[in-house]
């Protein structure tokens, strides 16, 4: 077999032939999809590395700290939103703001933010179901943080 390559003009000859089937693919995909499941968590642990908690005070109950969980400081506006159905207007996995405090929390450390009122206008799709967001404030912070429980 020969064939001449376009570009250069050259011919060239071999009594092999080259071509990708099924199972070049199979091979290729058994370390190629770990490959870019692994890069796409990589990327998705750079933008929302944060790590935040909402913990209950062990020695004040009712009272609460937002804990740091990370090696960087948070500043910005810390939020607490819930769930809710509105069977009125037909629409489910509604979002509402309960509560939100502008701190600053040290890495690897806790603030407290005390009390969190219990939401009842409108009631919660999951009473134990809270998503705490963070809008930082200093652009070089690199994403917001989440975290749900």
């Amino acid at each position: 077999m020969s064939f001449s390559d376009p570009g250069t003009g050259e011919n060239y000859s071999t009594q092999r032939i080259f071509a990708l089937n099924s199972f070049n693919f199979i091979a290729a995909h058994q370390f190629l999809i770990p490959r870019a499941v692994n890069y796409s968590a990589g990327m998705i642990n750079y933008f929302f590395r944060g790590k935040i908690d909402l913990v209950e005070d062990d020695d004040n109950p009712g009272n609460y700290f937002l804990k740091n969980l990370g090696n960087e400081p948070m500043t910005g506006t810390f939020a607490l939103y819930y769930d809710y159905d509105d069977a009125s207007a037909g629409t489910v996995n509604n979002r509402k703001l309960l509560i939100s405090w502008d701190k600053t929390v040290p890495a690897n450390d806790r603030v407290s933010v005390g009390t969190i009122p219990f939401p009842s206008d409108p009631a919660p799709k999951n009473p134990d179901e809270f998503m705490l967001d963070r809008k930082r404030e200093r652009s070089s912070e690199r994403a917001p943080s989440r975290a749900r429980w």
